[in-house]
């Protein structure tokens, strides 16, 4: 099968990541992402794509493998790489089309991944006159020299910190989505109507006659007064645009918001998942395919690191004025930031 116009379209979009700073994909890492969907579904690798080198690197796995490392100068160097890509490409999804969106979700993962390792890369340490005032509230429990240090590393952290809430919450509403069939809307072209308002709203993901709303958690504090109440009126404003309002939400700790939320949801004819539940549902929907790409590629590895939040090691920052560079030790594993 010859990929469409749109499919290519399609990959295009997903192996670039705009901002600042930017990430755009090699096609010898498009390519090694290829051959991993190709490990994971047991499909044959054409000998034209093999490169000892990079297998090497794919035994390691997805998450294990540096996150640098799935370039490859001697794979880039084939002729007509790109073409190659697609024409293999093109004759998995021939057998089985969901091995196209598995292949284009692990391309946004990693697009992702390399986004934020490269914020990390040029995350500037903060200026002094920005933090110099919180000082106040802590002047006495540090010498000077101190609390300027513990005032900028805290800062510093806080920012990275923002940065991954950001670029995590732009990767998994479209790989929810796309894994379910679905498509998402924002408000200019949503076909959810505000019930007391005019105009429309932003709707995470709508399949056929069911309107989803994902969250990773809700919280007591997840949202403000105002924010809730916009929450809560979704599902009013979905069952009267003639669909059925859903709520996934894969975090299962319990709050009263969450509760609230749950009820408004069954108030007006919809459900609310949340857990293992919501994984459930969503890896249904996604069907066998693409269930398996959320499973491996989603679902384990954040359950993997739920299992471990109990355990907490210590951390030290070095930092080298010379060439700038910030090096992260977390119990016994060392982290270059920058």
């Amino acid at each position: 099968m010859k990929l469409s116009q749109s499919d290519i379209s399609k990959l295009e979009d997903a192996r670039t990541v705009g901002g600042d700073p930017s990430v755009s994909l090699s096609d010898a890492e498009m390519v090694n992402l290829l051959k991993l969907v190709a490990r994971d579904l047991d499909l044959e690798i054409p000998d034209e794509l093999t490169c000892e080198k990079c297998d090497e690197t794919l035994d390691s796995g997805f998450f294990e493998a540096e996150i640098d490392s799935l370039g490859c100068s001697k794979l880039e160097s084939t002729f007509s790489l790109n073409e190659l890509l697609k024409r293999s490409l093109g004759e998995y999804a021939e057998d089985n089309p969901n091995i196209f969106t598995y292949y284009s979700l692990l391309v946004q993962l990693h697009s992702y991944r390399r986004k934020f390792a490269k914020v990390c890369d040029v995350q500037e340490i903060p200026e002094l006159e920005t933090v110099i005032p919180r000082g106040l509230l802590e002047i006495g429990k540090f010498d000077e020299e101190s609390l300027v240090s513990w005032l900028t590393w805290r800062k510093f952290l806080y920012d990275i910190d923002n940065r991954s809430a950001q670029t995590a919450g732009y990767l998994f509403e479209p790989i929810l989505t796309e894994a379910i069939g679905g498509a998402s809307y924002s408000s200019s072209k949503s076909p959810i109507e505000r019930t007391n308002r005019r105009g429309s709203r932003q709707v995470d993901c709508i399949v056929g006659d069911t309107a989803y709303e994902f969250k990773m958690r809700v919280t007591i504090a997840a949202s403000g007064q105002g924010r809730f109440r916009e929450e809560l009126q979704f599902a009013e404003d979905a069952r009267n645009s003639g669909y059925t309002p859903v709520l996934l939400v894969l975090d299962p700790t319990p709050s009263k918001k969450l509760t609230k939320l749950s009820n408004e949801f069954g108030e007006y004819g919809g459900q609310a998942y949340t857990g293992d539940e919501a994984w459930n549902h969503l890896e249904v929907r996604a069907g066998d395919t693409l269930s398996e790409f959320l499973e491996k590629y989603v679902r384990d590895p954040i359950s993997s690191i739920d299992e471990h939040k109990e355990q907490f090691e210590s951390l030290a920052i070095d930092h080298d004025d010379e060439d700038g560079s910030v090096m992260v030790t977390v119990g016994e594993t060392e982290i270059q930031l920058r």
